[in-house]
């Protein structure tokens, strides 16, 4: 199975993400989404891509490391 990590900050860019992994036609994959704190609008699109029935892992951070360190918001 395949992984697909998104990072999220943006929920405009997100939304051409998510329609892009859910038009694939090989769904062995799960799809997991990391929200930089950004936006609600993250959350929402995130359950209407789960209500959708995609299988997807959302996990909102409390604090924007994005901003100054990529590298430590992975960790």
């Amino acid at each position: 199975m395949l992984a697909i990590v998104i990072p999220a900050y943006k929920p405009q860019y997100l939304g051409y993400a998510l329609e892009s992994v859910a038009s694939q036609t090989d769904r062995r994959f799960r799809l997991y989404v990391g929200d930089d704190s950004g936006p609600d609008e993250i959350a929402n699109q995130c359950a209407a891509y789960a209500a959708s029935g995609n299988d997807i892992t959302y996990h909102r951070f409390h604090r924007n490391l994005g901003s100054t360190s990529l590298a430590a918001q992975w960790n």
